[in-house]
């Protein structure tokens, strides 16, 4: 997923949720993988000797008063208390869209990242795809779907984030209660008929629901890993 952190930020507070397009993106999960790598890349500037610990009360110090701080502020304190550079990491990958080079940062510690896409299940049986919301902005009378994920069954049937719903099966969904109890019922193998209204006109999908697949992540260590990057590793487990 590309999206700007900055910009989801933005969008988490005061934003209409289809602001985003086709995606869906967590504030909380993007703030918690970029404080892990400048966390790391502490780590390994200090030799150890500071972490995320000091970088939070060196913002503390700074700023705990009714000034708060932006993003540019966070970038100098991080610098500060690393003494090293992160101008690109902030320009990649909090002001900028790229994906995340994660083994650049895991291998600070002697680690990559193997990513393994395996079906989606719950019990023990495939889940269905039904990446898929709507909603009813203020002012208007008819719902607007929100594809949480260009590549799932609905977003690859031609739908996105702000179509407005005309019908589902040949009938009109009201409220979103009602859209969620359609999604309650569908199950794989389940055609859904999708009609929506865009600026460009009338269109219209017929979506086969199927399962989907989902990445596991796992994390292992290089085979060229160093004695320094093991004692970071160690201290980095042991939150120290």
């Amino acid at each position: 997923m590309r999206t700007v952190r900055e910009q989801v930020s933005r969008v988490a507070y005061g934003a209409p949720p289809d602001a985003l397009g086709d995606y869906n993106a967590s504030t909380h999960l993007q703030g918690e993988l970029l404080g892990t790598i400048f966390d790391l890349l502490i780590r390994d500037a200090t030799g150890g000797s500071r972490s995320m610990d000091d970088l939070m009360r060196a913002m503390l110090q700074r700023f705990s008063g009714e000034r708060g701080f932006t993003g540019a502020d966070v970038e100098r304190t991080i610098a500060d208390v690393c003494g090293c550079t992160v101008s690109a990491p902030f320009a990649a990958y909090v002001r900028s869209a790229h994906p995340i080079d994660f083994d650049r940062y895991l291998g600070l510690m002697g680690l990559h990242a193997r990513i393994e896409w395996v079906p989606a299940v719950r019990d023990s049986q495939p889940v269905p795809d039904l990446r898929i919301r709507a909603w009813l902005p203020a002012g208007e009378r008819s719902l607007r779907l929100l594809v949480l994920d260009p590549a799932s069954v609905w977003g690859r049937a031609g739908l996105h984030s702000s179509d407005q719903l005309v019908s589902v099966n040949g009938a009109a969904v009201a409220t979103w209660p009602d859209f969620r109890a359609l999604l309650g019922r569908w199950r794989i193998g389940d055609t859904v008929r999708v009609e929506v209204l865009r600026p460009t006109g009338p269109a219209r999908a017929s979506v086969v629901v199927t399962g989907y697949d989902r990445p596991v992540v796992h994390i292992e260590e290089n085979p060229q890993t160093t004695p320094r990057q093991r004692k970071l590793r160690a201290a980095w487990l042991a939150g120290r």
